[in-house]
């Protein structure tokens, strides 16, 4: 059995290692330190999110029928054969036990799967900023096009020798526009900014992300493997148990019986 556990840890080891490694090349070789592709990480990624929380689930449900066949075990030997109760109760322990190790592992899974998500909700902060960078540049365009406008009008008033309030009115226009262009470049240079040192802080968060969800996760599936397969053990052995008790008041009440007669 102990042989068989090592089997399990060590395969379970090489995937996690597997995976990690694979996650983390995978990301430092396809994401420039400029740029963070927009159609592939978000629904890739959330397709494992969806995907793990679908084995949370299944998992749980899991856990929940086993302990649940446990319980309707032990009340069927109560009513039916009650002389066998703490027997069979005994022999079906470990599978609770087998149920709670799958409880945990479910909260692992779940832990992984946070990890995961916490990218997905990051990106979409970076996704936010590009949106209102890209606004702000095309403001600044919008801006630099009513500044040429706002020029041209005052030009051809001054050329027309126009004078008081259409002059005035033409030179305010002006430099409403160059204050209004300036304040857009300023804002398309903060968001800039802003989004650069977003993206940087993102691809270091996302490797750091992946790399804690899947280590941890292996380490659960590699202990939740080890402990299923002593109790797994535990089960054949209570059993065997169980049926050399039993056998053996069977027998006695044939004995007895006999002996009555």
């Amino acid at each position: 059995m102990m042989n068989y556990v090592n089997y399990i840890s060590s395969i379970t080891s090489n995937i996690a290692s597997n995976i990690t490694n694979n996650i983390a090349s995978s990301i430092t070789s396809t994401i420039p330190s400029n740029i963070i592709p927009k159609e592939k990480v978000q629904p890739e990624l959330q397709q494992v999110v969806d995907g793990m929380n679908s084995v949370c689930e299944s998992r749980a449900v899991r856990a929940k029928a086993q302990q649940s066949l446990v319980d309707d075990t032990i009340q069927l030997i109560k009513s039916e054969t009650p002389r066998f109760e703490k027997t069979i109760a005994f022999s079906l322990d470990a599978f609770g036990k087998i149920a709670e190790v799958e409880k945990e592992l479910s909260e692992s899974e779940k832990r992984c799967k946070d990890d995961f998500n916490d990218i997905i909700e990051r990106y979409k902060v970076i996704r936010r900023i590009e949106i209102q960078q890209s606004e702000a540049v095309a403001a600044v365009e919008a801006a630099k096009t009513k500044l040429k406008e706002a020029i041209i009008l005052y030009e051809n008033e001054s050329t027309n020798r126009s004078f008081g309030t259409r002059l005035k009115n033409a030179e305010d226009a002006v430099q409403k526009a160059k204050v209004a262009r300036n304040n857009a470049i300023n804002q398309a240079k903060i968001l800039t900014i802003q989004l650069i040192e977003e993206k940087k802080k993102f691809s270091h968060f996302k490797l750091n992300r992946f790399r804690h969800g899947c280590k941890t996760y292996a380490s659960a599936v590699v202990e939740a493997a080890k402990k299923e397969a002593e109790l797994y053990k535990q089960v054949a052995n209570n059993f065997s148990e169980a049926r050399k008790q039993i056998d053996s008041i069977c027998q006695q009440n044939i004995i007895d019986a006999s002996s009555v007669v």
